[in-house]
């Protein structure tokens, strides 16, 4: 029998921001939730680089990237329903 590996998709910076920015406006939690970055993008590009460098399938990269999207806390707010959204989207897309 032959095993194909199916590539892995991994997000990008933009997508990651893009899936915040949407999330706030779906799931509105306060008034006061407002899209914004609150660390540098190259916060979101370590995660990104972490989730890529772990062993493991999908599976475990995605156990890696929502604990670090968390973890890091890059936006103003929806930090967890952004990690949540993008690392659903990540194993649906693989």
């Amino acid at each position: 029998m032959k095993i194909i590996k199916k590539k892995i998709y991994f997000p990008t910076v933009e997508e990651i921001v893009t899936t915040n920015k949407l999330v706030l406006q779906e799931i509105p939690v306060s008034k006061h939730d407002k899209h914004g970055l609150f660390k540098e993008e190259n916060v979101l590009e370590d995660v990104i680089k972490k989730t890529k460098n772990a062993k493991g399938d999908v599976y475990d990269k995605s156990i890696i990237l929502l604990i670090e999207l968390i973890r890091q806390h890059p936006f103003r707010a929806g930090n967890r329903r952004t990690a949540y959204a993008v690392t659903e989207s990540f194993i649906l897309q693989t």
